[in-house]
């Protein structure tokens, strides 16, 4: 998920270049003053990050260390995927999670949610 503004509802959407990831409770000020939001994403634990303005969200900083024990874990590793299904044309999307310290190894045990 990425970060959209839109001055009126007239103009176009204009994109923040991020990290990839979720940003949540976003807080700004007008006039691309600084920003703080929570991010978190499958390898980053969630904590509370401060940029200068919007368009240095890749330069944010973490201001609380809240979750720092799973830094310091070996967490699960992920694999992105995506297919056409060839009945309606609809793009389809997974996530693969390995165990911790198995990435990409063969023959998991596997579950599946739909």
């Amino acid at each position: 998920v990425h970060i959209y503004t839109q001055e009126l509802s007239t103009n176009d959407l204009i994109h923040h270049h991020g990290w990839n990831g979720t940003y949540e409770l976003i807080a700004s000020s007008n006039e691309n003053g600084p920003i703080a939001f929570v991010y978190s994403s499958l390898e980053k634990p969630m904590e509370v990050y401060f940029a200068n303005n919007i368009n240095q969200l890749k330069s944010a900083r973490a201001i609380t260390n809240e979750n720092d024990l799973f830094n310091q874990r070996s967490l699960p590793q992920t694999k992105l995927y995506s297919w056409i299904n060839e009945d309606d044309h609809r793009v389809i999307e997974g996530i693969l999670h390995y165990p911790p310290g198995m990435f990409e190894s063969k023959n998991l045990s596997l579950l599946v949610l739909i």
